[in-house]
Formats: C-alpha cells, structure tokens, sequence
C-alpha cells in the first residue's frame, strides 16, 4: 500500500472547506432530522367539541378543517359521522391535489375537477381513482383525538 504524502498548504485548504461545509450543512441535516418523526406518527392532535369554535363537530354530518401540524398546506377534514365517532381525511384530492369542499350531503367534492368521496374517503365519482388519505380518530366524550398523522 503506497503512502500519498500531501502537502501542509493542501491539508489546511482541505480541512478548512470540510470545516465550512459541516458548519453550513451540518445544521440543515440536523433541523430535517428532528423535523422526522421516525416511529411515523406523532403526537396526537386533541380537539375539545366543547369549545365554540368546535361548534359544528357536536351534531352529526357536521364538519370542519383543522390545520395539519405537519403539513400546514394540507388540512384535514373532520366530520362527525354519529355520536360517537368521527372521520378524519386529507384535504386534497388525489387526483391533482386540489383543496376539497367540507362535505355536503355526506359527499365530499373537489373543485377542480369534481371528484366525489364519501365520509370515509372512498371515492365515489372520477377522475380521483385513488382515496383520500384517512387518519384515525377516536371521540371520548367532548375530546376528539386524531392519532396517526404520518410524518
């Protein structure tokens, strides 16, 4: 194994742009590890449906956008679907990503487009071939809880 000797100049030159590179990386690679949330969920998002601005959760068909806290461009959709229960589904269609309608008649429309979905996200009228991303979401008296939004 022939032995490369370098020179002192080359050394530092080397050593201080691996030095820079680290400072200016370094802490980028870190805010994207910390940001993933590697069990891929995170913690749940409670929803007190005693609170006046949860006004519409507490009858059944009605319904509300929440700010996904991972996802802040992509709201959820929440809708009470009886009395003890609750569904919550992606905002955005799955055919191109536009932004859906709170639901009307238990169906969920996207503007764009006009795919159709029904409460639980299946989807009811094309060009949407795929269903909506749907979260679980658990009611215990007037706290809804949505537990597995994935990072």
């Amino acid at each position: 194994m022939d032995k490369k000797e370098i020179s002192r100049r080359t050394f530092i030159t080397t050593s201080g742009k691996n030095a820079i590179a680290a400072i200016v990386v370094g802490p980028i690679l870190v805010s994207q590890c910390l940001a993933k949330n590697t069990s891929g969920q995170m913690t749940p998002v409670s929803i007190d449906l005693s609170d006046p601005g949860n006004l519409s959760l507490t009858t059944i068909g009605g319904s509300m956008k929440i700010i996904n806290p991972l996802d802040k461009k992509r709201p959820i959709i929440i809708t009470r679907v009886s009395e003890t229960a609750c569904t919550a589904l992606s905002s955005r269609c799955t055919h191109l990503g536009c932004e859906l309608s709170l639901p009307e008649n238990s169906i969920i429309t996207c503007k764009c487009h006009k795919s159709q979905f029904d409460l639980t996200g299946k989807v009811l009228h094309k060009p949407a071939k795929k269903n909506l991303k749907s979260f679980s979401a658990t009611l215990d008296g007037s706290i809804l809880t949505i537990t597995d939004l994935p990072a």
